[in-house]
């Protein structure tokens, strides 16, 4: 049975009620840092920080209790040269023969280089989630200025179409304007002019001023 225990991978205590080490396997040692002679008799207290004592408290408390085995129970301890390793474990209620509670006993590894990569990993996820969250609100403000660069052409076009259409009007108020001016007033002034007996030279400018007149309006007669 010992040599079995200090031939596992896993670190091997037993407790008594008190939290007193009974029996430390190899592994238990290595883990811990502390040779067999040290660490056998040394209460849990002396090789963690008061936070995880009591972590460790309350879990030998439910065991007592409850007589239920703890899985996966986690910890921080102390080695011998000041190193802090994680610690995950399970811890069982021993027995004597009347069943009446005489000590834990608690099988555990050593999970620091897991808990590393695990921290080192959720660094990485973190960072990346800040790298996706800036991204996105530098996509979302370009999408704004994008809409607002939008926004604004819509407008100019709006605002160019109007500036046409005036443009479009005010030609075609000044092309009426201009064949009322030729139609009403002048050409049938320069009809009066031929009608009051003109020389035959006379006669051919006033012909010439009619034709072109009649040049200049053609474009807009056709439209």
């Amino acid at each position: 049975y010992r040599t079995i225990l200090d031939n596992i991978e896993e670190g091997y205590c037993e407790f008594d009620l008190a939290g007193n080490i009974m029996f430390a396997n190899d592994a238990a040692c290595l883990i811990s840092g502390y040779p067999h002679e040290e660490l056998t008799g040394m209460n849990y207290k002396n090789i963690m920080d008061a936070e995880n004592a009591a972590k460790v408290f309350q879990s030998f408390s439910r065991v007592y209790r409850t007589g239920k085995t703890t899985k996966g129970f986690d910890y921080e301890l102390i080695t011998r040269d000041g190193t802090r390793r994680q610690v995950e474990t399970s811890i069982t209620l021993i027995t004597d023969k009347n069943n009446r509670a005489v000590g834990f006993r608690g099988v555990g590894r050593d999970i620091t280089q897991r808990k590393m990569e695990e921290r080192k990993l959720k660094q990485a996820y973190e960072k990346l989630d800040r790298r996706v969250a800036e991204r996105t609100a530098e996509l979302a403000r370009m999408n704004r200025d994008l809409e607002d660069k939008t926004g604004r052409l819509e407008e100019a076009n709006i605002a160019l179409q109007f500036l046409l259409q005036q443009k479009d009007e005010n030609k075609k108020h000044l092309e009426e304007q201009m064949m009322t001016n030729i139609m009403e007033l002048i050409i049938p002034t320069l009809e009066k002019i031929k009608k009051i007996g003109l020389t035959d030279r006379q006669t051919e400018y006033a012909e010439m001023i009619q034709a072109n007149l009649n040049d200049i309006t053609s474009p807009f007669l056709h439209t």
